[in-house]
């Protein structure tokens, strides 16, 4: 009996661990590329992120912008561009995983301007995150992302 009892403990021991580790992390899984994190896991929020290359893109060309979420109930994530800036698609849903979402963005020859992101929940239809996610900004021979200076996130309570 003594000895169930100490394997039962050690058990709970290691599984308690295994959780206190896995909620320290930075990055949940499947979100490799996104370096700009804007909620972490446990910041009251589910986690999400953005990803872009430095590299200069030339106009009329496409680049792709990483959309990282967290898990949980299914979401519509939305990217759209200001005047000049397209984006596709425009939606993408999450399934309710860990994601990396990919999105291709084309800029007009001299257009500067903003991302705007937004997670609607699928089943309620509300809006759970929205605010300005990714820069755009323009150069004689081409564009670049970038980070805004202040994020203009909203967090939105469902």
């Amino acid at each position: 009996m003594m000895f169930a009892g100490v394997v039962g403990r050690a058990l709970s021991l290691l599984c308690v661990a295994m959780v206190a580790a896995n909620c320290g992390a930075q990055e949940p899984a499947g979100t490799s590329g996104c370096q700009d994190v804007r909620l972490r896991p446990g910041d009251g929020g589910l986690y999400m992120a953005f990803g872009w290359d430095d590299a200069q893109h030339a106009f009329d060309k496409s680049a792709p912008v990483l959309v990282c979420v967290g898990a949980g109930p299914d979401r519509r994530v939305t990217l759209t561009g200001t005047d000049g800036i397209s984006v596709s698609p425009r939606e993408q849903t999450t399934g309710g995983q860990n994601v990396a979402l990919r999105f291709e963005v084309t800029v007009q020859l001299g257009r500067s301007g903003k991302l705007t992101y937004a997670q609607i929940s699928v089943a309620s239809g509300k809006s759970l995150h929205e605010g300005l996610s990714v820069t755009v900004t323009a150069s004689a021979n081409g564009w670049r992302f970038g980070k805004p200076d202040g994020t203009g996130l909203q967090v939105l309570r469902e």
